[in-house]
């Protein structure tokens, strides 16, 4: 689940290409011909151009490109789509303002942006080798090697003996000037990776992004290294996944989403390109999360474990449709996305909370969640009809319901946590924070004494 990833790749390669629009033409060099050849020199790419169209002399100046498509070198089939293309761009800025080592900009609007990324069961990613860029030296082998080897450490791999590659890093010293950017948006947009190391597929389509007050000084990261962000997108997760002990083909996640929030760019005691994002997103009704497979399939051991104490769950579906928006408040950092507060997930047979500190690594493909899952009424029901008729004492089960029950709703509620890779997790039953339930609502002493007695 690297969507975010290729989503933050995408945004670095317009960036790179608006830094280097901005820089030839104070240059001059802004024909069709001289801004192909600028491109290839930039990127590992092949470049083709339609229209170019400039204005000059008015306040701001106006740059307009159309059908700008970009093919990685990687790619032997003259015929294969683009990894990038762009239906128009536009790109207005103040002149004046940059003869004062301001980029001040005043519209980067982006229109019918798609972003094909392939990466290769060696790791190898088709986007990420072809922004990196020919500046010191480094081309089109080095970049496969840095690829592979940051592919190889996120799978705990041993590198190779020998010389360590390092990926080369975008520094804030690098702009040049201090960037002011009052409006960037990208509309119409969609974004598809094939993953071929975790075996997924990931569509983001409809993507509409405005990024706004962009403030960043290289020579004051400290007070000037800030955006505000906002954006939508549905979002389609597809792979294979392992229900009931074999791998099958699934829909992880189908999401309607909408955000806004703020990121820091650049590090601020190194200066180094890495953005932090603080971010609330709403996932709207009707947006599916999981539901391709049952508790008893997803862990045939919980749910034994929980069928001794008379919880029959292993027909409880995981996941599922969402009757209801849900906000998500988090933090996200280098493809990690941890919850800044609990997160409420209502969906048909229960309501799913997942804990603060709950963290998705969708770089890593892997998780560490817990989760509560608070019985709806007819659930409810079943669970407790289930306890007697697994023959559990009425004054066993009653103490059990009391020490399980959850302090906001009153309803039967039981904790999971789900570690592991996301695309193969393990669903296991949090007896720390089931215990805790129990001892806060006075169950485990009822839980006992019916034990005694019964």
């Amino acid at each position: 689940m690297r969507w975010v990833l290729l989503f933050v790749s995408g945004l670095a390669l317009l960036g790179g290409v608006g830094m280097g629009l901005v820089g030839w033409w104070m240059k001059g060099q802004l024909s069709r011909e001289a801004l192909v050849a600028q491109m290839e020199g930039m990127l590992e790419a092949r470049v083709e151009l339609g229209e170019v169209e400039i204005a000059l002399w008015q306040s701001p100046a106006r740059l307009r490109l159309s059908r700008l498509d970009l093919w990685s070198k990687q790619e032997g089939e003259e015929n294969s789509p683009p990894v990038v293309h762009l239906d128009e761009v536009v790109l207005e800025i103040s002149l004046t303002e940059v003869m004062k080592r301001t980029l001040d900009v005043r519209l980067l609007r982006v229109t019918g942006l798609e972003v094909r990324e392939y990466v290769t069961p060696e790791g190898v990613s088709q986007l990420q080798a072809m922004v990196k860029r020919g500046r010191r030296g480094v081309g089109l082998a080095e970049s496969e090697k840095i690829v592979k080897g940051e592919a190889m450490a996120e799978r705990g791999m041993p590198k190779k003996k020998g010389k360590v590659e390092s990926p080369a890093v975008f520094q804030a010293e690098e702009l040049g000037m201090t960037v002011r950017i009052h409006e960037a948006r990208i509309s119409n947009s969609r974004f598809y990776l094939h993953n071929r190391v975790n075996k997924t597929k990931t569509r983001l389509e409809g993507v509409e992004v405005a990024l706004t007050a962009i403030d960043v000084d290289p020579g004051d990261l400290a007070n000037h290294n800030e955006a505000v962000v906002e954006m939508r997108m549905d979002l389609t997760m597809e792979g294979r996944g392992k229900v009931a002990g074999e791998m099958q083909d699934v829909q992880f996640a189908k999401l309607l989403v909408e955000g806004k929030g703020k990121m820091q760019p650049f590090e601020v005691d190194t200066g180094k390109w890495n953005p932090v994002s603080e971010l609330e997103l709403v996932l709207g009704k009707g947006s599916v999360l999981a539901g391709y497979m049952t508790m008893g399939q997803a862990s045939a051991e919980a749910g034994k474990k929980m069928k001794e104490l008379g919880l029959d769950i292993a027909d409880m579906p995981v996941g599922g449709p969402l009757l209801e928006d849900a906000v998500v408040r988090m933090a996200m950092m280098q493809g990690r996305l941890t919850l800044r507060e609990d997160a409420r997930f209502m969906m048909p047979e229960y309501e799913v909370r997942m804990a603060q500190g709950s963290w998705l690594d969708t770089v890593k493909d892997a998780q560490d969640q817990v989760i509560r899952l608070v019985c709806g009424e007819e659930l409810e029901k079943r669970m407790q009809g289930g306890m007697m008729a697994n023959g559990l004492p009425e004054r066993v089960a009653e103490a059990l319901i009391k020490g399980l029950r959850d302090e906001q709703s009153g309803r039967l509620a039981f904790d999971v946590r789900a570690a592991g890779q996301m695309t193969k997790p393990k669903i296991t039953v949090a007896w720390d924070r089931a215990l805790e339930q129990m001892l806060k609502n006075d169950g485990l002493p009822s839980l006992l004494q019916g034990l005694i007695k019964k």
